[in-house]
């Protein structure tokens, strides 16, 4: 199965496991699970570092990379398709980065493993 995990997954993988589900990380251990990752996720994670919000154990690019590796993550980039449909998506989120997760969960047809059981109200399946 094709799973598209939410920026804290994403961060959360790579600094502090520990806050990620069991559930979610049974799906993250599953070798048979194709795991996608957002290009937006590490954007959302640079603007955060930027403003003071988030810090991680190691330069965003170094972090990426590893858990990109640790993961065996696949890259999801935004397309076109993946914008059209986030605009047409009620303001359940205002945050553009959640907006653009669930736009791109939507398009592709793959759950979201997110702490965010908000998502779910955007008719996505969210895996926590």
């Amino acid at each position: 199965m094709r799973l598209l995990l939410d920026s804290n997954v994403f961060l959360w993988s790579g600094s502090t496991p520990s806050r990620i589900s069991t559930l979610a990380r049974t799906a993250l251990a599953d070798p048979t699970n194709e795991l996608l990752l957002s290009s937006v996720s590490p954007w959302e994670a640079g603007i955060k570092i930027a403003t003071g919000r988030l810090a991680l154990p190691s330069a965003l690019p170094d972090f990426t990379r590893n858990v990109f590796s640790d993961l065996k993550l696949v890259e999801l980039p935004v397309s076109i398709a993946h914008a059209l449909k986030s605009a047409e998506l009620p303001l359940i989120h205002r945050d553009p980065f959640d907006r653009i997760l669930v736009a791109q969960a939507l398009v592709e047809g793959v759950p979201i493993v997110s702490s965010d059981r908000r998502l779910g109200e955007y008719g996505v399946a969210v895996i926590w």
